[in-house]
């Protein structure tokens, strides 16, 4: 699948990886742009901004519980005794795989999180790309938006013309009648 239909102009892909689970599906790839990290299957996409990433954490997880655990040490002995030697061997190659820890990516941001695992190289070098594109300042040129010229406003100026009060002194408009100080007639 094409990343290239999701992206808008400008943006640009600086990372990729191929054959990711997302969020516990898989055949997912990834992408790291300069504006955000991507996850593409088929049509369907899981996107978050870089700006609103809040952190990336690599975690670990044991494969199962130890209940689980317990049930499988239990089949394996009853299946060594039967088996012998290669029983063994057997049992000792299911524990160490139960024992092992799953190392997975999250990625935080925005009231949600994003599970991502991979191959363990692929997934560091995408937490780095993503760390790095996180970093950079994402300038957005100013819009100056010019009104059209019917919402103008325009603005007649007028001459405005005093005389003074013949007894207090007062300037007042020509317009009125009375002087404002002292009440006289103009």
């Amino acid at each position: 699948m094409s990343v290239h239909k999701f992206l808008v102009p400008g943006e640009n892909v600086v990372f990729q990886s191929k054959k990711l689970r997302v969020n516990e599906e898989g055949d997912y790839d990834g992408y790291v742009t300069n504006r955000r990290v991507i996850f593409v299957k088929e049509n369907k996409v899981q996107e978050i901004m870089n700006y609103h990433i809040s952190s990336l954490s690599w975690e670990k997880k044991r494969r199962f519980g130890k209940g689980s655990l317990v049930i499988v040490l239990l089949l394996s002995l009853i299946a060594g005794i039967i088996l012998g030697i290669l029983g063994v061997l057997g049992i000792i190659l299911i524990i160490i795989w139960l024992l092992a820890k799953k190392e997975y990516l999250m990625i935080y941001g925005t009231g949600r999180q994003i599970k991502v695992e991979g191959d363990k190289y692929a997934l560091e070098q995408l937490m780095a790309e993503a760390r790095n594109q996180m970093s950079k300042v994402v300038e957005i040129p100013e819009r100056i938006i010019t009104p059209p010229i019917s919402e103008r406003v325009i603005i007649k100026e007028r001459e405005i013309v005093k005389v003074r009060c013949p007894y207090c002194g007062t300037l007042a408009d020509v317009t009125l009648n009375k002087c404002p100080n002292c009440g006289a007639k103009l």
